[in-house]
C-alpha cells in the first residue's frame, strides 16, 4: 500500500510540474528514431534526423502547442477569491459562581473488615 501510495504521489508531482509533457515527447523520440533507422539509415543518422529540429513529427508539434497553449494561460485566473466577513466576538457572561464542597472523612464510606478466608483456596 505505501509503495502505491508513493506512486500516485509521483504521477501526481509529474502531472502538476508539466511532466506529462516531457513523457508524450519521449514516447514522440523514440518513435522517430525507431523510423528513422527502417529507412535504412544508422543510429547516428536517425539520433541527428530525430534531435536536429528540422523535420518534427505530428506527435512533437502537439506537444510543442500543447506547452504554449499552457504558458499562455494565466494561473492568477485560476485562482478562487475567498472574502470573509469578520463578525465581532460574542462576549458571554461568567457563569454565577458555586461554593466548592470539600469532602469529609464522615462523607466516605465506611471500611469493610473482614476475616481471610481460613484455610486459603487450593491451587491447581
Amino acid at each position: 500500500m505505501f509503495r502505491l501510495a508513493r506512486i500516485l504521489t509521483l504521477i501526481a508531482l509529474l502531472q502538476i510540474c508539466g511532466g506529462h509533457w516531457g513523457v508524450i515527447q519521449t514516447v514522440a523520440w523514440t518513435k522517430m528514431v525507431a523510423t528513422y533507422l527502417q529507412e535504412q539509415s544508422s543510429l547516428p543518422e536517425a539520433l541527428e534526423k530525430t534531435f536536429n529540429g528540422r523535420n518534427p513529427c505530428s506527435l512533437c508539434k502537439a506537444v510543442n502547442e500543447g506547452r504554449s497553449q499552457e504558458k499562455q494561460q494565466d494561473p492568477a485566473q485560476t485562482v478562487l477569491k475567498f472574502e470573509a466577513i469578520l463578525q465581532s466576538t460574542a462576549v458571554l457572561p461568567l457563569p454565577a459562581a458555586q461554593p466548592f464542597h470539600y469532602s469529609t472523612k464522615e462523607d466516605q464510606a465506611p471500611r469493610l473488615n473482614y476475616p481471610p478466608v481460613a484455610p486459603p483456596p487450593l491451587r491447581a
